[in-house]
Order: structure tokens, then C-alpha cells, then sequence
């Protein structure tokens, strides 16, 4: 409920010295939105980019002098504009983009609103002067379909952390509880008793495995948790006691959750050091259930 909505009210400064009556900035800042992005004006440009320099804004707009008149004869006779309306008719950013993007992602929330802002701008302006075309004689770029994902909204919770996380958690949390039972036991000689009552080694260890449907997803999940499993009985048996197994626990902990694709994708990893991201016990799931989870492929696409 917090990640995944777009933030709305940035601060933003607003330098608007346009002098044409037709007042076209005022039409592309209410295109935006007061919602989106909450502007303040200042009386000149370097009053705004210090408001940006000195943390009260995230971003300061430039509209210059001639910007309504230069405007027109950019989006109605382009080819005819000339270098000084061209420079006049734009529109001008200065943006504070060192805020986090994945948790406050002002920056990247800040050029969604002024994109999607500026599309309404010129369907606006296109009817203003009789041609309804406007938008799409200046944008060539058309998005027909959106096969996966959301476009209304810049991060979905589930679709960026609920696959790493599940994954992330399916291995790490039965590799913790199977070690530290395991170290237990060992310390308290229970094994022994246990393995003198008759029960066979891969009954003992088939007894610290969770069960799950096998059903695609279930199918993983359950397999990485018999990795995970796997993985802490190795550290119990390697180990001599619950100090060094906890430090080797959270020391495999960031490094699995670097290279595996959970903070970053795999695909910026270098390619002659990308193998070691695949030697990871979460890369492949997490790629896997993510397909199955966020895109709805199955078993027939194993490729992916």
C-alpha cells in the first residue's frame, strides 16, 4: 500500500516568464495536475533553482519569454522554426534526482507526471488550435498493448519485491530453523538417541523438510525450501557451535541477495562474472516463479 502507489504532491518550483496572453505554461501546469506535482512560483529563474539546491523543491520548471508564440510554430510548422524559437519554445527542467527511487522515487515520479502531464498538454492545445491530431503528429512512439505489467503505475508492489522476498524467504527461513534445530540436537546428543531408536538418516532428515501441493508453484517453493534445508544441515554438519553457525547464516545472507537478482537484475552484472549470479540457489527460481507468478507462463516455456 505504500510502495506500490505513485507519489503525488511533489514540491516543485515554477519560473514561468512567458508574456504571451495565450499563457500556454499555466495550460502544461494544469495539464500535470495539482495532485501530481504541487508548484510554487518564484519571481525569477535563480530563486527556483535554489529552492531545488536548497532542498525545498525536487524539481524547478523553465518557461522563457516567447514560449506560447515559439510553441505554436513548433508543434504547427516545424520546419520553418528557428534556432531562437526553438530555444524559446522548450521546456526547461532542473531536478533534484538523489532521492531513492524505490521508496520515496521522487525523481522518476516527477518526469512521470511531466510526461504523462505533457500528453494531455498537447491534445489540450491541439483542439485549441483546430487540429485534434497534435499528439499524435508529435509523438511517434505509440504504446499499442501492454502485455505484462501496469502502466498506471511506476512500481507494483508484488510484481518488484513479492517474488524476491517469497523466494528470499522460502530458502533462508528453513535453512535457519533446520541448522539451529540441528546444532540442537547435536549439542544435546538427541541425534544419537534418535539414530540408536532405528530411524535411517533420510528419515531423519525427510522429517525437517516442509511439505507442500505440487502444483507449479508449490512444486518451487517446495524445492527451494529443501535447498534451503540442504543448505543449513551442510552449515550444521561443517560448523562447531550456534555462534559461528549464525555468523555463516547472516554472512551468506547479502551476498545471496546481491547476486541473485533481488536488488539488482542479473542482466547488469557484468557477463564474464554473471555465472557466479547463476551459482546462487535463488537466481534461477526467482526468475522462474517470477514468470509463473507475475506473467502466468508455465511449465511448457522451460527456457524461461
Amino acid at each position: 500500500m505504500v510502495v506500490a502507489q505513485d507519489t503525488i504532491n511533489i514540491p516543485g518550483a515554477l519560473y514561468n516568464n512567458d508574456t504571451s496572453p495565450k499563457n500556454w505554461p499555466r495550460m502544461f501546469i494544469d495539464s500535470v495536475g495539482k495532485q501530481s506535482i504541487k508548484f510554487r512560483e518564484y519571481p525569477d529563474l535563480e530563486s527556483a533553482v535554489n529552492s531545488v539546491r536548497n532542498g525545498l523543491n525536487y524539481l524547478a520548471l523553465e518557461f522563457r519569454q516567447n514560449f506560447s508564440d515559439a510553441f505554436e510554430t513548433r508543434v504547427t510548422d516545424p520546419l520553418s522554426a528557428t534556432d531562437e524559437e526553438l530555444n524559446q519554445s522548450g521546456i526547461y527542467l532542473y531536478l533534484d534526482y538523489t532521492v531513492f527511487c524505490f521508496t520515496n522515487e521522487h525523481g522518476l515520479m516527477s518526469l512521470k507526471h511531466l510526461i504523462t502531464g505533457f500528453n494531455k498538454f498537447l491534445d489540450k492545445l491541439g483542439i485549441e488550435l483546430g487540429q485534434p491530431n497534435l499528439y499524435k503528429l508529435n509523438t511517434p512512439i505509440q504504446i499499442i498493448e501492454v502485455l505484462y505489467g501496469h502502466i498506471d503505475k511506476a512500481f507494483i508492489t508484488f510484481d518488484l519485491f513479492g517474488t524476491p522476498v517469497l523466494v528470499m524467504m522460502i530458502v533462508l527461513m528453513p535453512m535457519v530453523l533446520s541448522s539451529v534445530v540441528m546444532m540442537t540436537a547435536k549439542s544435546k546428543s538427541t541425534i544419537e538417541r534418535v539414530f540408536v531408536a532405528g530411524v535411517k538418516p533420510h528419515e531423519y532428515f525427510m522429517a525437517h523438510m516442509a511439505r507442500g501441493s505440487f502444483l507449479e508453484i508449490f512444486v518451487l517453493l517446495f524445492m527451494e525450501t529443501f535447498v534451503g534445508i540442504s543448505y543449513g544441515l551442510l552449515l550444521t554438519l561443517l560448523l562447531p557451535n550456534v555462534i559461528s553457525l549464525m555468523g555463516s547464516l547472516f554472512g551468506l545472507y547479502l551476498p545471496i541477495a546481491f547476486i541473485s537478482g533481488i536488488v539488482w537484475p542479473v542482466e547488469a552484472i557484468p557477463s564474464y562474472f554473471r555465472f557466479v549470479s547463476y551459482l546462487s540457489p535463488i537466481t534461477l527460481p526467482l526468475m522462474s516463479i517470477k514468470n509463473i507468478m507475475v506473467r502466468g507462463w508455465d511449465y511448457t516455456r522451460p527456457e524461461h
